[in-house]
């Protein structure tokens, strides 16, 4: 799908009436989470990651304002607010963890996948006491003993699905990746990924890639704006 398409174009349009209804929801439960931190601790911590100009550096997430607004937004539009207390959540590729941080406000068991070695990252995981295992997602590699039972696993604007020339998985990969994850997601459980649009392609996934997600026989799918969802399927 390319950003041109009109069922893009018409969940765009969605997408921004459900942040607008959220807004206020979402000004709230983000001035409770920065009562969370210790503005002086923050400040002096990560002053030495500063920069202005930090475009699409990990340094950019030093925005709180809208990084949590953000983080918050992206759990109550894939439903995460409808889990029960304790409800397991992974979050592949995590980032700075404030999707976690978030999870964990709601009394919800999170945890983070990511590499190590982005001082930010590592640091903030630090900072916010939030639990991550480290683990570089590849091609026709499993994924780490996690347990099971996930309620819910995402992986909000996904950069493992990309090789080191920038070229897009293909379908066998993603079959692989999907097949991996299921027996690890929980009963009713389900998977929700936001897409980063590749640059070469011009496109947030290749129509083959669609058709192998729609017609996997362990989930049911949906897509809403650049966002994916996979429900498991039993048996």
């Amino acid at each position: 799908m390319k950003p041109s398409a009109w069922r893009y174009q018409f969940d765009r349009l969605r997408h921004a009436v459900r942040r607008r209804k959220l807004r206020s929801r979402i000004e709230v439960e983000y001035r409770k989470l920065l009562e969370t931190i210790d503005p002086t601790s923050f400040r002096d911590r990560f002053r030495t990651f500063w920069d202005p100009f930090a475009g699409t550096r990990p340094a950019k997430f030093l925005d709180l304002e809208t990084w949590f607004r953000e983080a918050i937004f992206r759990f109550y539009l894939v439903h995460a607010d409808r889990l029960e207390p304790g409800a397991r959540v992974l979050d592949l590729g995590s980032g700075s963890g404030y999707f976690l941080a978030v999870c964990r406000t709601h009394g919800l068991d999170a945890m983070g996948l990511d590499l190590a070695g982005e001082p930010f990252y590592d640091e903030m995981f630090s900072f916010l006491g939030l639990p991550r295992q480290i683990h570089r997602i590849e091609p026709f590699q499993p994924l780490p003993e996690l347990g099971r039972d996930w309620s819910l696993v995402t992986a909000f604007m996904t950069c493992f699905d990309c090789d080191e020339r920038g070229q897009p998985w293909g379908s066998e990969e993603w079959q692989f990746l999907l097949d991996d994850l299921h027996p690890r997601i929980g009963t009713n459980g389900r998977l929700v990924m936001k897409l980063n649009l590749n640059p070469i392609s011009g496109e947030f996934y290749p129509p083959a890639v669609e058709r192998t997600w729609k017609q996997h026989r362990g989930y049911r799918t949906q897509r809403f704006f650049d966002y994916y969802e996979f429900r498991r399927r039993e048996g």
